[in-house]
């Protein structure tokens, strides 16, 4: 069963955390094809709860939720909402 670090990998969002709250990063849909001076703005809202992680992105509107083992706090369920 993935990890919650497994799901982040396999949508390519990139945090230094995965603590419990709101997170900001680069958008791995949108971010590399923005103006350079764009491109390391972070436009992803990335929140992290005891039940499951969702991205959302100011930019380019991609939107993905996953949930994870509420008991374990790294398992993950790869159901997509």
């Amino acid at each position: 069963m993935p990890t919650l670090s497994d799901i982040l990998f396999g949508e390519g969002v990139t945090l230094s955390s995965t603590e419990h709250r709101k997170h900001y990063t680069r958008c791995p849909q949108c971010s590399a094809l923005r103006k350079e001076r764009n491109k390391k703005k972070a436009c992803l809202r990335v929140e992290i709860d005891g039940r499951g992680v969702r991205f959302s992105c100011f930019h380019c509107g991609w939107f993905q939720a996953r949930f994870y083992d509420e008991g374990e706090r790294n398992a993950g369920k790869t159901a997509t909402l």
